[in-house]
């Protein structure tokens, strides 16, 4: 039954995509809303959205305020003039983005999900066969780790999407054009951006392929 019903979506892909990708992100959004009550439930989730915040305002870092010890927090750095968020700036510039075009930014991630799955949906195609990337991506819809991220503020659907879209881009037929190469590195030196140790991992079979 899987099988066949993984040759008939791919059959349909379109018609799945425009009716799939809205209820998908609805979905998300529920989860963001509903359970997580739109809240940084991590001290990683409310850096991000500080480090966010202040580059949104043009900003690296603010001026200290005394005494530090009262405005103390997980993972932001109080230096004698400055204070600021200690994480990697790849997702939080793409936050930033976000405030910068008025997009809300608990949307953000659902719409990386959906293009994390669409993204799994091709790459399974283009290595394996479009049955293939259907049940790939139909694993990871059902997955709890994405469900969670994707409904988050972690910067691990992010990351995710931009290893999958250069992994994408090195699984084309044809990879001569010079912007392949180009896009696969601006692409994967992002992922490194927002998630060093994952960017670098995830980059050695994109490399090798």
């Amino acid at each position: 039954w899987s099988v066949r019903g993984a040759d008939s979506l791919h059959a349909h892909r379109v018609a799945v995509c425009l009716l799939g990708a809205p209820l998908i992100t609805l979905a998300l959004v529920a989860i963001n809303r509903l359970v997580l009550l739109d809240f940084p439930n991590s001290g990683d989730e409310y850096v991000y959205l500080y480090q966010a915040r202040t580059m949104a305002a043009g900003r690296l870092w603010h001026p200290t305020v005394a005494p530090a010890e009262i405005f103390a927090f997980n993972y932001i750095v109080q230096e004698p003039l400055r204070t600021f968020g200690s994480f990697p700036l790849g997702w939080p510039l793409a936050l930033a983005a976000a405030l910068v075009l008025h997009i809300p930014v608990w949307l953000v991630n659902p719409l990386l999900g959906v293009l994390t799955l669409g993204l799994v949906w091709l790459l399974g195609a283009r290595l394996y066969t479009p049955r293939v990337g259907v049940l790939a991506a139909g694993l990871v819809a059902v997955s709890p780790f994405f469900a969670f991220n994707a409904a988050s503020y972690f910067s691990h659907t992010f990351c995710g999407a931009l290893l999958l879209g250069a992994a994408c881009l090195a699984a084309r037929a044809d990879r001569t054009p010079w912007w392949v190469p180009v896009s696969i590195g601006v692409l994967v030196g992002w992922a490194v951006l927002a998630r060093y140790l994952a960017g670098v991992v995830g980059a050695v079979p994109i490399v090798a392929l």
